[in-house]
């Protein structure tokens, strides 16, 4: 049987020695214990999909009955007594115990709402409360979270096509991979204030939140492009009056990361006074439109700040030593003695 450990993230595998022989379970979650019981021919496995949002709130055990899954087979007589419902009741007591659950919560489906059924009428001081599930029925998380399942994993397509998408404009733009890596080391800056922002306002990850980041690594992106744009304007306005020094350098990238102050407070400025309204707004629509414009409103605080700040230093450092390799030949000439 195949390892199937990665449809459970975060639960624990283990074999537990009752009467009968070891029983498979995964136990996950923090809480009071809840036993899950699955229905015939199946598995835990059935449990995959609602174990992840349960163990949010209980401490789940979800066991192979005996005789399935990975759990021992017990060996059968005439009276087929180890797979009758009292049996298996007893067994699973057994594995609470050895778990050190005295009292628990219980749910079971199909053959495992009967399993569960009979020990909630032998061991009544053992059960705290029971959900038994008819055969034919199933539990599955729907709604909002089944969207947002769905909208995931399209996600995780969108993201990565939308940086790459951005990374290959940049590079069409500037025809140089340096530029283009610059502008991109920004975006993480600019993230950084949205997350904090949605922090503050108590927002969780959503396909509109998904949305609002997305806008905001464009207009970081744009916002960096025009900050590359003046600091090499200023640095080629010094390499044309002859060979330039790391004080020629020093002083382009004050003179361009200056002038490109104030477009910037502007381009945030402007972006922020169309933003701000939709943040206060609470009309049809207006849960939605919050969570998009949330992450574009913190992440222009942060990328104001940081932009000025770290393209024109990631540039002075780059073009630092693109001046020292271009000129340490001439150097060396310089100073090497005449023949």
């Amino acid at each position: 049987m195949p390892d199937l450990a990665d449809l459970f993230p975060g639960f624990a595998s283990q074999w537990i020695d009752t009467s009968v022989g070891k029983i498979f379970a995964r136990t996950g979650g923090s809480g009071p214990p809840l036993l899950l019981l699955h229905g015939y021919t199946q598995t835990n496995v059935m449990w995959h999909r609602v174990a992840p949002q349960l163990a949010r709130r209980w401490s789940l055990v979800i066991p192979d009955l005996p005789g399935y899954g990975w759990s021992d087979v017990p060996r059968a007589d005439d009276s087929h007594a180890p797979y009758d419902k009292r049996s298996m009741a007893k067994v699973m007591i057994e594995a609470m115990e050895k778990l050190g659950h005295a009292r628990f919560r219980l749910a079971g489906h199909d053959r495992g709402g009967r399993v569960a059924y009979r020990l909630a009428l032998d061991h009544p001081e053992r059960v705290e409360r029971m959900v038994t599930l008819p055969q034919g029925y199933s539990i599955v998380w729907s709604g909002q979270y089944e969207y947002m399942q769905r909208a995931r994993e399209r996600l995780k397509l969108v993201i990565p096509a939308t940086l790459a998408l951005i990374f290959l404009l940049l590079y069409f733009n500037f025809k140089r991979v340096g530029e283009a890596l610059i502008v991109m080391l920004s975006l993480p800056f600019a993230l950084v204030g949205g997350i904090w922002f949605m922090w503050m306002l108590g927002y969780n990850w959503s396909v509109a939140v998904a949305i609002g980041f997305i806008a905001l690594a464009g207009v970081a992106a744009e916002t960096g492009v025009v900050m590359l744009i003046y600091l090499d304007h200023a640095w080629k306005a010094r390499t044309a009056k002859g060979r330039p020094t790391a004080r020629d350098l020093y002083e382009a990238v004050m003179e361009g990361a200056v002038e490109r102050v104030r477009p910037k407070i502007m381009t945030v400025t402007a972006i922020m006074g169309g933003l701000l309204p939709i943040l206060w707004g609470s009309g049809a629509g207006g849960t939605i439109m919050r969570r998009i414009a949330a992450p574009m409103i913190g992440g222009m605080i942060s990328s104001t700040v940081l932009t000025l700040l770290v393209i024109p230093a990631i540039y002075a450092l780059w073009k630092e030593r693109e001046l020292a390799r271009a000129y340490a030949p001439a150097l060396e000439s310089d100073l090497s003695p005449a023949q």
